[in-house]
């Protein structure tokens, strides 16, 4: 549910990105598809967005001829680093044998280092390809990262998903109930002002959070 929704959400402002801002190919290499003359059918617009979408907008598995213009950002650097995060974030070590085992320790290490190694190498080969510009890279970044730290700050903590429901939090070692409004000491909770808390809150009502987390 995690990775559904940060993969959703990102998409999401993947589309209003290049809704607003439309950059030229990065490269003399991509052809792009030409503008459809006014009088084209709705029917041949269709066909050709539908065989975009069964290829997964992959360029080899459709026509040669692009449809270019959606390059802010990068969706191809979000893959890489969503699934980075969400591996380095529930990977158990169990998966190379037994926590005491000074073996599987190593290999998780191994493991944890050659991954965040080869997506580095991946990211960079995205811009040396100009498949891509370097902005549409940082942004991807700058937004994958953050929005998978926000929704684990939420979820990942009994009392910060209580807090998340609230508009106000009590502060200063106050004790916590649910009639705010008769503690003095509260203050804003800039969490529960995103428009995504609710959506997650609910969706992790029947998820039990153990105590070391």
């Amino acid at each position: 549910r995690r990775f559904a929704f940060i993969w959703g959400t990102v998409y999401l402002y993947r589309c209003i990105t290049i809704l607003m801002t439309s950059l030229p190919v990065p490269g003399l290499h991509l052809v792009c598809q030409p503008k459809y003359p006014p009088n084209t059918p709705f029917s041949a617009v269709f066909k050709k967005s539908f065989r975009q979408f069964l290829g997964f907008g992959m360029k080899m598995t459709n026509d040669p001829k692009m449809i270019c213009g959606d390059y802010l950002f990068s969706g191809h650097t979000h893959a890489n680093l969503t699934s980075l995060l969400f591996f380095y974030r529930y990977m158990p070590i169990e998966m190379f044998g037994k926590i005491s085992s000074k073996y599987a320790k190593k290999l998780y290490y191994i493991w944890k280092y050659f991954i965040g190694i080869m997506t580095c190498i991946s990211i960079y080969c995205i811009i040396l390809a100009k498949e891509h510009y370097s902005v549409d890279v940082i942004v991807a970044y700058y937004i994958v990262s953050r929005l998978f730290r926000l929704v684990h700050a939420i979820v990942d903590n009994k009392e910060n998903k209580f807090d998340c429901s609230k508009r106000y939090v009590a502060v200063d070692g106050v004790k916590k109930n649910d009639k705010y409004d008769q503690i003095e000491n509260i203050t804003h909770n800039p969490l529960a002002n995103l428009w995504y808390t609710k959506i997650i809150i609910w969706s992790e009502k029947n998820v039990k959070i153990e105590e070391f987390e």
